[in-house]
């Protein structure tokens, strides 16, 4: 009888760039929860040769199904569930012929391997390749398994399951061919006696004793090495059966995980069998008690009928009142007020509950988290497969999907350390393949955080001559005047009724002035060469119940976006009285209309910033098209440009950057930082070619060379 042996898994995937476009890859998954324990573990290593890009998704394909069905056998034998699982998966590849994706067949090799009670169970397809050493002496234990399948049928992919027990010291080496084909007799002697046969491989390929000329992989799986008397040959026993299987993607096992899993299991086990205990026993003694009460209650009332028994009463109320007995009765008192341990106890046993039901809450939420994890890497892989054959938009769709799913987990607190690999990886792609320039520190232009009431800076305008910026709060009166050269600033109060300041923006036509509105339908300038703030007005639209989110200007005129109507209302500025007309409305009754739009801005044409994160082009009041932006952002939340602007500038807080595209929706350039945490708002200086981003109270400049 064996005990339990943990095993160390590695994978050595070799991508090779050849004019044969081919795939390997390996997933690797361990069990969760309890249930899942007595499965084991699973291995699986796939390769898909000489096929067109939309055929590797084969791979991940049948990992899924392995994964789905496999797992979800908890009740049964590792056996009984892996056959079953196996006929989901030939069931699964059945449905892809059914639907006329047939390049894959023939071209596939995969094998799925289990570990568990100390038994190896494993199956192929195609002609992948496995060993088993043990004590220096080499197994072809799949030799016979392929053997005894003459002839390939599509619709039976998986078909026959060998299995063999395992022992400390054993290694189980699963290649495909051409990796196998590449290692010379000289080479293996040396893999074979090594300890760590990865880290031999890779030190054979570094000094370029071993090269590898096609694309291929190695999965080891090494047991804890151990001193044995005599030696035991691994005999495969073969069951055949039309079987389907399973597989999951995970990170390489280690002991120190291991003993750490266990423990944790330990403690909520002892957790839960010390609360049943208390539980049972209070109960218990809460039954025992009620019992007694009514049991001497009915004596008593029977006693109390009889003389000789209110005599006896009588006499123990005499004795009652003897001096030595009230000493008695006074330290039983004193003791009943010090005895507090139960309270105590009470208290230790409610604490250690709530403890319990929290870390069974977390854990449930870490088990959710990990499959967003699992999805984030799946994706990211499709990203991968997409480079090799040089699909960049499929790339940059996939990576940003990953970035998304990672923001999510980032922002959960669980899985960091996972998380932040991922989200290292993804930036290193996404650097080369969107142009990201990533600024460890950005320039600190003001700090206006330092305020002695309360002021949450959403919105922030730069007077036309750079001297002046201003910020608002949409729920204060106030606004906040900070003067760049001298680095000060002050508050000043809008005049108007009630509200707070919404949006500003800066104008140069009819002359340079500053527009502040506060909703909902308010406005007043800060006019440049008087220093001034003119008179509130109230704006004049063109129906009522408007609701402007946003509004930019071209020239002498004013357009304010309402996105709940998905209107666009048109204002112009009289040069002399520094008012506004009657609003008209500026989009075709007759054309698709900006709804749930975020932001708006004007190059003579306009162009909004949709719900989803899309981005429409309007131009004469008619839509034009939607720009085609390869799914970059997160949730972005303003778009800026001018007429002398050829770029479209795009703030998206979630993936901590400033996005610059061409008209045509192509990337041109996008600024990252880590300290990019709390983007509001963002302006650009076009002389200066500067960029200045609001991140929390801060205010950080960026130097840009885009032209």
């Amino acid at each position: 009888m064996f005990s339990k042996l943990e095993p160390k898994v590695n994978k050595l995937i070799f991508n090779i760039a050849s004019q044969e476009k081919s795939f390997c890859d390996a997933f690797i998954y361990e069990p969760i929860n309890v249930d899942e324990e007595r499965l084991g573990n699973l291995y699986m290593l796939g390769e898909i040769k000489d096929v067109s890009e939309d055929s590797f998704f084969i791979l991940n394909h049948i990992a899924t199904l392995a994964k789905r069905n496999y797992y979800g056998k908890t009740q049964k034998p590792c056996l009984l569930a892996l056959e079953e699982t196996l006929k989901k998966v030939n069931e699964g590849l059945q449905e892809l012929i059914l639907q006329k994706k047939t390049e894959w067949i023939g071209k596939l090799n995969f094998v799925i391997g289990t570990l568990s009670q100390n038994t190896f169970y494993f199956t192929l397809c195609g002609n992948p390749r496995i060993f088993f050493v043990r004590h220096g002496e080499v197994t072809d234990v799949g030799e016979k398994l392929v053997f005894g399948i003459k002839e390939i049928e599509p619709q039976k992919t998986f078909r026959s399951i060998a299995s063999g027990k395992i022992e400390r010291g054993d290694k189980i080496l699963m290649l495909t061919s051409d990796v196998f084909y590449s290692i010379s007799k000289e080479n293996w002697g040396e893999i074979i006696k090594t300890k760590n046969p990865a880290k031999k491989i890779k030190e054979l390929c570094s000094s370029q004793k071993l090269t590898v000329v096609n694309t291929g992989g190695i999965l080891i799986i090494s047991l804890a090495q151990e001193e044995k008397e005599g030696k035991e040959v691994f005999i495969p026993t073969s069951q055949i059966a039309e079987k389907n299987q399973q597989v999951f993607y995970a990170g390489e096992q280690n002991r120190k995980k291991a003993i750490l899993t266990a423990f944790k299991r330990i403690l909520k086990l002892i957790y839960a069998i010390l609360r049943f205990i208390f539980k049972s026993l209070i109960y218990f003694l809460i039954w025992l008690w009620q019992i007694t009460k009514r049991f001497l209650k009915f004596i008593l009332s029977i006693l109390r009928k009889f003389k000789f028994f209110q005599n006896l009463e009588e006499r123990f109320k005499k004795i009652s009142q003897n001096q030595f007995f009230r000493g008695v009765k006074n330290i039983i008192k004193f003791l009943r007020k010090k005895t507090v341990f139960i309270p105590i106890l009470i208290l230790l046993v409610i604490l250690a509950g709530f403890a319990g039901t929290r870390y069974q809450k977390r854990e449930n939420k870490v088990a959710e988290w990990k499959k967003i994890l699992e999805q984030a890497q799946t994706k990211y892989k499709e990203g991968e497969i997409a480079l090799i054959y040089g699909a960049e938009e499929k790339a940059i769709k996939s990576f940003g999907d990953t970035e998304s799913l990672i923001s999510k987990i980032e922002e959960s607190g669980y899985l960091k350390r996972e998380a932040k690999e991922i989200r290292e990886s993804v930036m290193s792609k996404l650097q080369k393949l969107l142009n990201i320039q990533i600024i460890e520190n950005p320039e600190i232009l003001a700090t206006l955080g330092s305020f002695s009431i309360k002021f949450d800076i959403k919105n922030i305008a730069l007077t036309n001559d750079r001297s002046l910026l201003f910020a608002s709060d949409p729920t204060s009166a106030l606004f906040y005047k900070f003067n760049l050269k001298e680095k000060g600033g002050e508050f000043s109060l809008a005049p108007i009724a009630e509200g707070g300041v919404l949006k500003m923006i800066s104008i140069n036509e009819p002359e340079d002035l500053t527009l502040f509105f506060a909703p909902p339908e308010n406005i007043f300038f800060y006019v440049q060469k008087e220093n001034k703030l003119s008179e509130s007005q109230i704006i004049s639209s063109p129906y009522k119940d408007f609701e402007f989110q946003d509004l930019t200007y071209y020239k002498s005129s004013i357009y304010f976006l309402d996105s709940k109507e998905g209107e666009i209302i048109k204002f112009t500025v009289n040069p002399e009285t520094k008012e506004l007309s009657s609003g008209t409305i500026w989009l075709s009754s007759r054309t698709k209309k900006p709804v749930g739009a975020k932001s708006i801005a004007c190059d003579g044409s306009i162009w909004t910033l949709n719900e989803e994160g899309s981005i429409s082009k309007y131009a004469n009041g008619y839509f034009i098209q939607n720009l085609k932006t390869l799914n970059i952002f997160g949730n972005p939340t303003k778009i800026w440009t001018s007429s002398s602007e050829p770029f479209l500038y795009v703030l998206d807080p979630p993936k901590k950057r400033l996005t610059i595209l061409n008209k045509n929706g192509q990337v041109i350039k996008q600024y990252f930082s880590e300290k990019f945490d709390d983007l509001k708002d963002f302006l650009v200086s076009e002389n200066e070619n500067m960029i200045y981003l609001l991140n929390g109270h801060q205010i950080f400049v960026i130097k840009t060379e885009v032209k």
